[in-house]
């Protein structure tokens, strides 16, 4: 029966789903890392307008921002992957839009860091490539920097193109839309197995109880696909 197939559905999830304790213990361990990355970041910002005054500014600057780097991809794996396991739960929304917000903080710290690094003279970058601890680690990443050059936008555009983060894409409500608001009784790989069967009652009837959700908000999905096309 109904019930019978959830608890199984739930005890298979445990089985199968993530240990997510290696990358933090709880969420209250999560949300007091992300305390701490917001404030750390500042020890970066301190090198903004400086990072290309000496070999020592550079060398400290990129190991900052590489440490950086690695814990705001492990907030981000965390919430990511809770929200995999956890669909139907709005908490881990919120989680990602609080690391979001601090994100939008580091990010023009970091372009700001490599504007500087592109304002450098080619005498001068070599030179500073002459240090082994600079070209045997960050070597690659700083050839990277300069050979995108002509991509990179000036400070005030780079803050200008920083805000638009602020705005919900169509495709993050669509998500919301498939994963929190359509009640179907089949997830998508259920639907997917449902299509394939011999039997074409059963793929009717999963087309058709899928579909209705669909047709059930067909102004709300028209009205994003207008906006995504816009």
């Amino acid at each position: 029966n109904k019930e019978n197939k959830e608890e199984a559905k739930e005890q298979t999830t445990k089985e199968t789903t993530w240990n997510l304790t290696s990358l933090y213990k709880d969420k209250a361990s999560w949300k007091k890392e992300l305390k701490k990355f917001s404030k750390d970041i500042k020890e970066l910002e301190n090198y903004v307008g400086k990072v290309t005054q000496s070999d020592k500014h550079l060398s400290y600057a990129l190991k900052i921002q590489e440490d950086l780097d690695k814990r705001v991809e492990s907030l981000y794996a965390y919430v990511s992957l809770n929200r995999d396991i956890n669909k139907k739960s709005y908490e881990f929304i919120d989680m990602r839009e609080e690391l979001n917000k601090v994100y939008r903080e580091y990010q023009p710290i970091c372009s700001n860091l490599e504007l500087e690094i592109l304002k450098l003279s080619d005498s001068k970058f070599n030179e500073m490539m002459k240090n082994k601890n600079i070209s045997t680690k960050y070597g690659m990443h700083l050839k990277d920097i300069r050979r995108n050059k002509k991509y990179y936008l000036d400070s005030k555009e780079e803050s200008l193109l920083n805000k638009t983060g602020n705005l919900t894409s169509p495709k993050e409500i669509y998500e919301l839309f498939t994963k929190m608001d359509k009640k179907s009784e089949m997830n998508p790989s259920e639907y997917a197995i449902a299509l394939e069967s011999e039997d074409r009652d059963e793929r009717k009837k999963a087309f058709e109880n899928e579909f209705v959700l669909y047709n059930d908000n067909i102004n709300m999905l028209s009205g994003l696909l207008t906006g995504q096309v816009k």
